[in-house]
């Protein structure tokens, strides 16, 4: 169907799609009336009759060239406008010239298709698209054309067309390859996955897009531009695919180092200084101030003991004791020390663990080797000693002379 103003086509309705027109995504099955069209060897027409006689309906094309479908409404004593043929801009015919193609939703709506380059780029600067575009790569019919697939268009101008009901889209596709003037195929009818054939040869003109209800167009491009345009998307597709992963990659390093830095906090909280130098046990209730100076003794970080020992390498190793290994170390500061680590086989619980801490720092000898802290945390209990490279009395007392020199 065109709508013409003296010789000039100002709008086109699109082919018959089995469903609807092609370019009128809008008329669609509806409880007011019903539309048919017919299409043979013998004749071609379109039909539609009121599904309710009741309804009262008229079809006015108006002054400036816009069909439009009128319904009475008895509530409102008035005509409300059920639709119009044209419904933007963008339903002027051939706005963007050959080759080229409208979206309502683009700003300039008029943009080339895909290998395509705007045929006078001056005048499309000036938003005068009627020049079209032409081929960035001509096409050569020997060398393996191939077809881009453009969904969701109005098919374009079908004066230069040709069709054949009985064909499927890949017989439709061969066809269009074997004539080298054939410039894009389509399905004639989209109903039931799709059926027959249409060929558009020479240029394509009036191509709009739509969000819905538009239809499938492959448009015959050169090898080498189909090659660049799927290593494009093959890009497009790595970007989708890897900076989603990667941000939340970022943001679950970030959950387990938020998470990391809450579990030390809460683990050095269950280890305060006051409670490991003096315990629990109500027998040192009555202890004064001026002792409980004496017997305060540092905690020691578990990374702090680890870094010192190497990770408690084999090489740092001093000996084994029935209570557990002893390891050399040395502190950042430059401070070598002997680290006293409790076997996690061992039955001292952690209350006894605390009183031995608390018997060491009391009986504080100057002959003996310093306890110079502890550490409980990660379910480790150990002391740190003052590293003496020669034995000691410590030796005796605390069955360090049990160790291998």
């Amino acid at each position: 169907m065109f709508l013409k103003e003296g010789s000039v086509v100002t709008f086109r309705s699109g082919p018959w799609n089995g469903l609807r027109f092609s370019g009128m995504p809008n008329l669609k099955p509806n409880s007011i009336y019903t539309f048919h069209f017919v299409l043979n060897q013998k004749e071609i027409y379109y039909t539609y009759e009121l599904i309710n006689s009741s309804v009262v309906t008229r079809m006015v094309l108006s002054p400036n060239g816009v069909l439009q479908r009128y319904t009475w409404i008895d509530r409102r004593q008035g005509w409300l406008l059920y639709l119009t043929a044209q419904m933007d801009n963008c339903d002027r015919y051939a706005l963007c010239g050959a080759y080229g193609s409208c979206d309502i939703d683009n700003s300039p709506a008029c943009g080339c298709l895909k290998g395509f380059v705007p045929k006078h780029p001056n005048d499309w600067n000036v938003a005068d698209w009627s020049g079209g575009c032409v081929r960035r790569t001509q096409l050569n019919c020997q060398n393996g054309d191939g077809f881009l697939k453009y969904p969701g268009v109005k098919l374009p101008d079908t004066q230069e067309s040709w069709f054949n009901m009985t064909m499927n889209l890949k017989e439709c596709k061969m066809k269009c390859l074997k004539n080298c003037n054939c410039t894009a195929y389509a399905n004639s009818d989209i109903r039931n996955g799709g059926s027959g054939c249409v060929l558009w040869f020479g240029n394509l003109i009036d191509i709009r897009e739509y969000n819905e209800n538009g239809q499938d167009l492959y448009v015959r491009m050169a090898a080498s531009e189909l090659e660049e345009y799927e290593s494009s998307n093959q890009k497009k597709l790595v970007k989708i695919i890897v900076i989603p992963i990667g941000l939340a990659g970022l943001i679950l390093l970030v959950i387990f180092v938020i998470l990391h830095v809450l579990k030390r906090k809460r683990l050095k909280k269950k280890a305060p200084l006051g409670e490991v130098t003096m315990g629990h046990n109500p027998e040192r209730d009555h202890t004064n101030e001026s002792e409980k100076e004496d017997l305060e003794l540092p905690v020691f970080d578990f990374d702090t003991i680890a870094e010192a020992t190497d990770n408690f390498s084999s090489s740092n190793k001093l000996g084994q004791g029935g209570f557990g290994p002893v390891y050399k170390g040395v502190l950042r500061g430059g401070q070598e020390i002997a680290v006293k680590r409790l076997s996690k086989n061992s039955r001292q619980g952690l209350d006894e663990f605390k009183n031995e801490v608390l018997c060491i720092a009391k009986l504080q000898h100057r002959n003996l080797v310093k306890l110079l802290g502890c550490c409980i945390q990660y379910e480790e209990k150990m002391l740190i000693y003052e590293y003496m490279p020669n034995k000691s009395l410590n030796s005796f007392i605390f069955g360090l002379a049990l160790l291998k020199p």
